[in-house]
């Protein structure tokens, strides 16, 4: 990738950070759509564990479906870890070639996209009365009526792209050593 590909994906990272910063602010600012944010990140992340047990259990894979269900996705607070991409931004544009900037912005992008369908989903669960206690069929309910297939799909897409973009980075030595520096905060 050229020097003008690698200042796009750092000009695209800050988007994506600042996109998620703002939706997780928003969310923040009511205790109760706080909670509900985090019930349901919890009820998908131990869905997802399940569903992908066999991931998990995977010598090859196990570090990739951990990292996605702890430092990409879950019920945690992401802002610790965006400040300290924010902070560590100029080195890694400086070190980093453009691939693994594009990874990074990709990861920040289906961060932020989750911040919002998340929204959604709260509020459609909460419409159904679903919150706090969530099940398999509100879920499923909910999920349908929020609707919102092309944002699903980008989604999709996205962790696909993020997983074969790690698979191929973590053999660079180098670009392994800074996505391990990166998950250190989170």
């Amino acid at each position: 990738m050229s020097s003008e590909e690698k200042h796009h994906w750092v000009e695209q990272l800050r988007q994506h950070l600042g996109r998620a910063k703002a939706l997780r602010d928003a969310a923040g600012t009511d205790p109760r759509m706080a909670e509900d944010r985090l019930r349901l990140r919890t009820w998908q992340a131990e869905r997802l564990a399940a569903t992908y047990r066999d991931l998990l259990e995977s010598e090859r894979y196990r570090d990739a479906a951990r990292f996605f269900l702890t430092d990409l996705y879950g019920p945690k607070d992401f802002s610790e870890r965006d400040h300290e991409v924010e902070r560590i931004l100029p080195t890694l544009a400086a070190t980093l070639p453009a691939a693994g900037i594009r990874t990074v912005a990709l990861a920040i992008e289906v961060d932020a996209l989750s911040e919002e369908l998340d929204a959604a989903m709260v509020d459609e669960l909460r419409r159904a009365r679903a919150m706090p206690k969530i099940t398999g069929k509100a879920y499923a309910e909910a999920y349908r009526r929020c609707g919102r297939r092309d944002r699903r799909e980008l989604q999709l897409r996205l962790i696909g792209d993020i997983g074969e973009a790690l698979a191929a980075l973590v053999r660079k030595p180098l670009i392994h050593a800074a996505l391990r520096l990166m998950r250190a905060p989170a």
